[in-house]
């Protein structure tokens, strides 16, 4: 027998066998090798606990570093950072909590919300809550409070989130809590100063609509005072006189022309455009204006050409309105194109049952970079300063265009490359109802 029994095995020995001595030679080698084997057991269990003691300790090591770095992203939050438990007792609030609702730490944690916030039924804060210990994420926005200290409102968003443990059950709600009073002040003085701007601009459509009669009317008697001094020289032999007072002509209806868009977008500002619909063939109104427009495009030696579908037919629409676009079209092509080619489509389409209307400028001219494409339409707007100085205009012709199309329920595309000229299509119902929908 062994010197040294095992003292699991020795209490078993005892109570099968008797005393020591009592065990027969035949089993001793047995006994000897289930000691050993039990020694052995012993020695693995003790390296195994002193394993699971390392290991235990690099778990609290490890929790404790991971602790501090939580506290710390909490604590240096910018945001507002609360959680509770299932009865709403506070168990995180962290200072930038505490700067925005005035409330200590020390004075929040382990308390109900209710007994923190004073307005915590009364400003609904408490259905967020609840929200968020049902299972719901909810965003709060524009939530009123006072500012601590003060009588001053302040406004806050919120987003509230129910929290959950490893087995995935609700142990209670976080929120974070964002101070955005300063925003809603500065956005509040954005939207003073945008009503503002929209005010004087309506103040001065109103006024440029209004001045119309005025402006126009000495114009017009400078204009036509010009013609008729101009024929009364060619008749009397002046001819040292008919180039200045051509000039004057020339000047007067140019300025006219300016004052003109000028009044017309000041209307289209101020709401003060009115359709008037009526009956008419289209052909003959495209040939019209074509026909009014040779003599400009003849001005820079380009070939004008008019190419209209069979089946153009009637439109009931603004009849002045579709002609002006047209001419506004086509000057912008004559001006913008010399010893070129200028080409007028027009056919009728068929748009979810409803009978429409395409007409299409097409030149061979400066054409339209890209960058400048998506600025075309807006007022006062043209390629660049170079492009004012050696073409002129007020850089409203289009913007006017596209508004009296988009009041006539279509609209005005367009398609160019920078030296490859330039195609506006215009598209519009071909019966317009009397409320025209506006885009």
């Amino acid at each position: 027998m062994p010197d040294q029994l095992h003292s699991l095995l020795k209490r078993q020995l005892k109570r099968h066998f008797g005393p020591d001595e009592a065990i027969t030679p035949e089993w001793r080698a047995f006994v000897a090798a289930v000691n050993q084997a039990y020694r052995q057991f012993d020695d693995d269990r003790r390296l195994l606990e002193r394993s699971l003691e390392l290991t235990s300790q690099e778990l609290i090591g490890a929790n404790s570093e991971m602790r501090v770095v939580f506290e710390r992203l909490i604590n240096s939050s910018a945001d507002g950072i609360l959680a509770f438990d299932t009865q709403c007792r506070y168990l995180v609030w962290n200072p930038a909590i505490e700067q925005l609702f005035g409330q200590r730490a020390a004075d929040a944690l382990g308390r109900r919300a209710a007994d923190v916030l004073p307005n915590f039924v009364a400003s609904g804060e408490d259905l967020l809550y609840q929200a968020a210990l049902a299972g719901h994420t909810t965003v709060a926005a524009d939530r009123r409070y006072t500012l601590p200290g003060s009588e001053q409102p302040g406004f806050f968003e919120g987003y509230y989130s129910p929290l959950f443990n490893e087995s995935g059950t609700i142990i209670g709600g976080l929120a974070i809590i964002r101070d955005i009073t300063e925003r809603k002040r500065v956005e509040a003085e954005l939207q003073r100063a945008k009503e503002a701007a929209e005010e004087a601009s309506r103040a001065k459509s109103a006024f440029l609509a209004n001045m119309s009669h005025e402006l126009r009317t000495p114009l017009t008697a400078i204009i036509g005072y010009s013609e008729l001094l101009l024929r009364e020289s060619d008749g009397l032999g002046h001819a040292e006189m008919l180039g200045d007072l051509g000039k004057i002509l020339s000047a007067g209806k140019h300025l006219l022309s300016l004052i003109n868009d000028v009044l017309d977008f000041s209307k289209i500002e101020a709401g003060r455009v009115q359709l008037d619909l009526q009956t008419f063939d289209l052909a003959p109104l495209v040939d019209d204006v074509v026909t009014t427009m040779r003599p400009l495009a003849a001005e820079n030696a380009n070939f004008l050409r008019v190419e209209l579908g069979a089946g153009l037919g009637a439109m009931h629409s603004d009849q002045l309105k579709i002609r002006q676009t047209l001419m506004n079209l086509l000057s912008n092509a004559c001006k913008f194109t010399r010893c070129g080619a200028i080409v007028v489509t027009g056919e009728r389409e068929i748009v979810d049952g409803a009978p429409w209307v395409r007409l299409t400028v097409a030149d061979t001219g400066i054409g339209i970079s890209e960058a400048q494409l998506g600025m075309l339409f807006q007022p006062f707007v043209q390629g660049d300063a170079s492009t004012t100085r050696r073409y002129g205009g007020s850089g409203l012709g289009l913007a006017i265009s596209q508004r009296f199309c988009q009041y006539m329920g279509g609209e005005i595309t367009v398609k160019s490359a920078l030296g490859q000229g330039a195609a506006f299509t215009v598209r519009l119902p071909a019966v317009l109802p009397v409320a025209a929908p506006r885009r």
